[in-house]
């Protein structure tokens, strides 16, 4: 069935300022702490916010505060439709702690240290205090929320064990942490497992049934030094990928034993495999490692395409990048390196790519999303330059500045770069592509507030020590240089005309299926107009001068359909 839609376009010659950005959200208050979390889940999305001594605002209503005498607490939050309809803070002498959506619910697990409070309700009172020191050691903690976060169960560990990474697969949950700091034992629903070296931070991993919560089994790894895990993915025939960071000259995983650098000063990344019958398909180490036991979360992201392909976001802690040992990639500058890097499902190193720099400063590039056939990896530099090839694609080196870097997922060639915000100061902490293809982003505040010399859109909220969470429409002039128009869709079938067209002139749209959205994009990327209800009566009223735009049509079967339109 063909439909058509007459589209009024009053195309002026006074242009407006475009919006790339829509949807914003203001935490203030200290913190951060590299914790800073966003979960997404249809229209809704959750928050995990830590506080450093310090109140918490957002949107300017006050939120919580961190107790006098203590050192830092959690927020916890849900949004529905971009609106905060729950908060709940955490809190102890010390809290930190991850967020995770597995299973239909949300998970928090972390750790505390004195008692623990809920909404200011005591939940756990402090362990026992050891003769000599000054307060308890601090356990793990672990709380499982529905999804409108009522508390549906709560688990308190040992003393120094806490989780650092949560799945679900195969009916059931995967938890992976460390222990070893005050015993040489851990013991989780009757099943123990053991610190073999004494090492102070070794590491656990236990599967739980995912109907009583119950330990069924429990292993513990690493080395004779200090270990942690960050990541876990588990995959439908029962294969585990463990990421973390190790500083031990030796990994033992069951009875394999692999070597590493055992650098104490530049810890390794490992990166193993496990099948489902727990006996290791392939280990890797490589630089940099985020120091062992650290309660933030840089760490990469394990992503996994469907043919088993692992992809993995790191950098170089010298001019000098090496894989097992061995250099892959070194910096013609002398400068630190940002690397990406693609694994089979067998463990053999599919690609890698390397972006240069001109200072020995940390860039991390740690999330990643897979779209169709590119891999989006979304991070930060830090004050320093990001170097293609000898091109310099992020010229900002006074501030730390967010970006998406998309890479060809077969063959790790570049495919583009931009900044999130240009010449604003921030960390991305967090990013979610959404179902209408813009990405939610959650940037901390990072740096001197030197100029305002970005989108007026922040203009107002160019605030020290704030988190900000907003919808993102990445710049597509990539499609206007690109775009065919007799290969858009072999399905979808959209004409529109005259094209070229007259300002305040009629357009014409013929469509073999309904429209849901139109959005009219800038050849700088930039939203003109965003039209949710389109029918025969739609205007676009934008008042935009002559040039080449981008029209982008969200169909409801066949996704997103662009199309070139000409303004004279």
């Amino acid at each position: 069935m063909r439909v058509g839609v007459i589209i009024l376009c009053l195309l002026g010659f006074f242009g407006v300022n475009g919006q790339r950005y829509t949807n914003l959200n203001v935490f203030e208050g200290d913190g951060g702490n590299d914790q800073t979390q966003i979960l997404v889940d249809q229209n809704n999305f959750y928050s995990l916010n830590y506080i450093s001594r310090d109140s918490l605002f957002l949107n300017k209503t006050f939120i919580a505060r961190v107790a006098q005498g203590n050192n830092s607490s959690l927020v916890l939050s849900k949004f529905e439709h971009n609106v905060a309809v729950k908060n709940i803070h955490l809190e102890s002498h010390v809290t930190f702690g991850r967020i995770y959506h597995v299973n239909d619910r949300i998970w928090v697990t972390g750790y505390r240290q004195s008692d623990f409070f809920i909404d200011g309700e005591l939940k756990y009172v402090a362990d026992s205090i050891v003769q000599g020191e000054p307060r308890d050691r601090g356990n793990g903690f672990i709380l499982i929320y529905d999804k409108d976060l009522n508390l549906e169960r709560s688990m308190l560990l040992g003393a120094g064990e806490y989780v650092k990474a949560v799945t679900h697969a195969n009916n059931k949950y995967y938890i992976a942490g460390n222990f070893g700091l005050h015993s040489t034992e851990m013991t989780l629903d009757g099943i123990s497992i053991y610190d073999n070296f004494s090492s102070l931070r070794e590491m656990f991993l236990f599967t739980l049934n995912d109907t009583t919560y119950k330990a069924e089994t429990g292993i513990s790894f690493g080395g004779p030094g200090s270990d942690s895990v960050d990541r876990i993915h588990v995959d439908d025939d029962g294969n585990i990928l463990l990421l973390g960071s190790t500083i031990s000259g030796a990994f033992f995983f069951g009875s394999e034993i692999y070597p590493t650098s055992g650098n104490p000063i530049l810890p390794s990344v490992f990166l193993i495999k496990v099948n489902k019958s727990g006996l290791p398909v392939f280990f890797h180490f490589f630089d940099a490692g985020d120091g062992v036991d650290n309660s933030n979360s840089l760490a990469s992201e394990i992503t996994v395409d469907d043919d088993g392909n692992i992809y993995i976001g790191t950098r170089s802690p010298t001019s000098k990048f090496r894989l097992n040992n061995q250099v892959l990639h070194e910096s013609p500058n002398q400068a630190y390196l940002l690397v990406f890097l693609c694994f089979t499902p067998e463990g053999p190193l599919k690609w890698s790519k390397e972006f240069d720099s001109k200072k020995n400063v940390t860039s991390i590039y740690r999330k990643s999303i897979l779209v169709v056939d590119e891999i989006i990896f979304g991070g930060f530099t830090s004050r320093n330059l990001l170097i293609n090839d000898g091109e310099i694609i992020q010229n900002n080196d006074s501030l730390a500045i967010s970006g998406m870097i998309k890479l060809d997922k077969e063959t790790g060639d570049f495919k583009s770069y931009q900044d999130i915000v240009t010449n604003f100061g921030s960390r991305l902490y967090s990013m979610h592509k959404l179902s209408n293809d813009n990405y939610l982003i959650y940037l901390r505040r990072f740096g001197l507030i030197t100029n305002t010399n970005f989108d007026t859109f922040f203009v107002n909220h160019n605030i020290p020590s704030a988190t900000l969470i907003f919808e993102f429409n990445p710049e597509i002039p990539q499609i206007i240089s690109t775009l065919d128009e007799e290969k858009i869709n072999n399905i979808t079938e959209i004409n529109i005309f005259p094209n070229p067209i007259q300002n305040e002139s009629k357009l014409s749209i013929q469509s073999n299926e309904p429209i849901k959205t139109i959005e009219m994009y800038d050849i700088n990327g930039r939203l003109i107009e965003r039209i949710s209800a389109v029918d025969e009566t739609t205007t676009i009223n934008s008042n935009q001068l002559p040039g080449t735009y981008i029209l982008k049509f969200q169909m409801e079967t066949q996704g997103s359909v662009y199309k070139k339109l000409i303004i004279q």
